[in-house]
């Protein structure tokens, strides 16, 4: 639904218009990621937050348990779906008289470029996601993984779904029969959670590369 308003906005034709309206979605979203620094400025903080240094929680219906980590996870993946959906469909009238008319246009040296009208609410957070990005690659190294719960291993290993896609092994989106690969399941709890590690670093860095490819010229001069 915000997706579907971002690309509606697109339509305003008005910069200073459209970036107010994304200005008030993102607001919310940009004070959270700031205010989550705490945790994400440290890969083993980060880890905590998510759950990775404790036990597995099953949350089965039946029962009454409340997996505080899954809620730090689920709020952790919002705010960055919600920037990811802004940065990839926010953009400017492609017809540059429509972007002239409608303020998108502004000089920078010696010639005219076309603003995108989230470029300066993202760019304001742009540290935050980097910093971010770094802490989890840095999960990565053999040092931070030592700190994993035993319970969460597997955590960090290829989903098995891709793996099979690579390998073209069957039951794959690969594979030419529908014959399904028989594999050891993982308890739910961990495939949640190597769901979760693979979707945030994966969305991470989706997000930044659109930096590169629709917010353009607000973050390369930043």
């Amino acid at each position: 639904l915000m997706e579907a308003l971002v690309i509606i906005s697109n339509k305003l034709g008005n910069h200073d218009r459209q970036a107010m309206f994304l200005g008030e979605l993102l607001a919310p979203v940009i004070n959270q990621i700031r205010s989550l620094e705490a945790v994400y400025r440290d890969p083993a903080l980060l880890m905590e937050f998510v759950g990775l240094t404790s036990a597995p929680v099953d949350t089965d219906k039946k029962t009454d348990v409340v997996d505080q980590f899954g809620q730090n996870r689920s709020s952790m993946m919002m705010v960055i779906n919600m920037v990811l959906a802004v940065t990839r469909r926010a953009e400017a009238p492609q017809d540059l008289t429509l972007a002239q008319a409608g303020g998108f246009t502004v000089p920078l040296g010696g010639q005219m470029i076309v603003r995108n009208p989230a470029g300066a609410h993202v760019c304001s957070i742009l540290r935050n996601l980097l910093l971010l990005a770094q802490t989890l690659n840095k999960m990565f190294n053999p040092e931070v993984k030592g700190k994993l719960n035993p319970g969460f291993a597997k955590a960090f290993d290829l989903l098995e779904v891709d793996r099979n896609n690579m390998l073209g092994l069957p039951g794959s989106r690969s594979a030419k029969n529908e014959v399904v690969y028989q594999v050891a399941k993982l308890p739910e709890p961990v495939t949640r959670m190597q769901n979760f590690v693979t979707e945030l670093f994966e969305n991470v860095h989706h997000l930044l590369s659109h930096f590169c490819t629709n917010i353009g010229n607000e973050f390369y001069h930043q």
